[in-house]
């Protein structure tokens, strides 16, 4: 009797062993099963930062090769209009925004850049144009690199050096204003070579003034001279082609070609050496009119007494030339580069008043060199 009492009890376990493995399995399987979701769109967001910027801890700002070309401007100042924080005024002056010009300075290949305008520290950028350029980089922050007079904001012009491949590019560009081209303008005749931006001789000193005025005398008539002579020194004056006034009925459209080409050769111990040249010439007419006035104050009052109409005709000839030499081995760069810019303003002007009793007219014709940087 107890023999058949273990039998059914060992009977019973093993049955129970062999149905448990079939009742976890089936509880596994109903808690791991995955619940089903509908995902329609997965957006990534990502930060794309360019090689100069990653390179550097200061706030800077790039303007490569590639930009350059790609947005097609004419000068430095035109392709600095896109960069965030900077300030443009007049088209040419450029700086870090909030700073001015007293904080703000200029550099070319890292050679501190000197400004033509004697009363203004910013440099006139117009004055580069984009075909010279390799890069800008424009910082924001102080670094110990620039001088010590760096205040917080630095443009370095960087241009061309070594090609890599030869090339050959030429441009021809026209364009106009809706005030100036085909519309009425003032003009004086001027020298013959005037659409080049230098004057044939033209405007020179006469040869007998001179000598009256090598003599250190004042040149009037009295006891240094006398009469005939005073006469005789204003013959050798031009008088009409630069004294008469004529009004154009169509001002020309701006014209301007820009002409580079570059080339390296290398040699048997590994180094490079390369030659590049840019060529440039702009020619453009602005026209403006308007009225200006002349005022007194009485104790505080402000009262206008006279009024002008003035009309007003520039022609403007630029010319930027550069030529650069470069040596370059594996270990180091040699490179010399000469940066020629010539600006020249020939300006015609007229300003007329009119009194109750008679009629003014005031007249100005002139070429004015201030402005000009050759070389520089």
């Amino acid at each position: 009797m107890t023999r058949i009492i273990h039998t059914l009890s060992g009977l019973l376990l093993a049955t129970t062993a062999l149905a448990a493995p079939h009742v976890a399995l089936a509880q596994v399987a109903e808690t791991e099963q995955p619940e089903v979701t509908s995902v329609e769109e997965i957006v990534v967001l990502g930060r794309y930062i360019p090689e100069p910027m990653r390179a550097t801890s200061e706030i800077s700002a790039f303007v490569t090769a590639e930009d350059l070309e790609r947005t097609g401007d004419s000068n430095a100042a035109d392709a600095l209009v896109r960069v965030a924080g900077l300030t443009v005024a007049e088209n040419r002056f450029v700086y870090v925004r909030g700073l001015g010009e007293r904080y703000s300075a200029a550099r070319l290949n890292g050679s501190p850049l000197p400004s033509p305008e004697p009363l203004q520290r910013v440099v006139p950028l117009d004055l580069f144009p984009a075909s010279i350029l390799r890069s800008v980089a424009v910082q924001k922050t102080y670094s110990p690199n620039y001088p010590g007079e760096f205040g917080g904001g630095i443009i370095d012009l960087y241009t061309v050096a070594t090609p890599d491949v030869p090339f050959f590019n030429f441009g021809v560009s026209m364009g106009g204003n809706t005030e100036t081209t085909l519309q009425d303008g003032l003009i004086y005749y001027g020298s013959r070579s005037d659409f080049t931006g230098f004057d044939d001789g033209t405007r020179d000193l006469p040869g007998r003034l001179r000598a009256a005025m090598a003599t250190g005398n004042r040149v009037v008539q009295g006891a240094n001279f006398t009469a005939e002579e005073i006469q005789r020194i204003g013959w050798d004056f031009v008088n009409a082609p630069l004294n008469l006034l004529q009004m154009e009925d169509n001002i020309q459209p701006d014209f301007g070609f820009d002409v580079s080409a570059g080339r390296s050769f290398d040699m048997d111990s590994g180094a490079r050496f390369g030659v590049i040249g840019v060529l440039g010439y702009s020619n453009e007419w602005r026209t403006q009119n308007g009225v200006q006035g002349e005022g007194r104050v009485d104790v505080d009052t402000l009262s206008a007494t006279r009024q002008y109409d003035f009309m007003s005709t520039d022609n403007n000839i630029g010319w930027d030339g550069l030529l650069g030499l470069s040596f370059e081995t594996a270990d180091h760069l040699i490179q010399w580069t000469n940066l020629y810019v010539r600006r020249t303003t020939k300006e015609t002007r007229s300003r007329e008043a009119s009194t109750s009793t008679r009629r003014a007219t005031i007249w100005f014709a002139m070429t004015t060199p201030p402005g000009t940087c050759a070389p520089c």
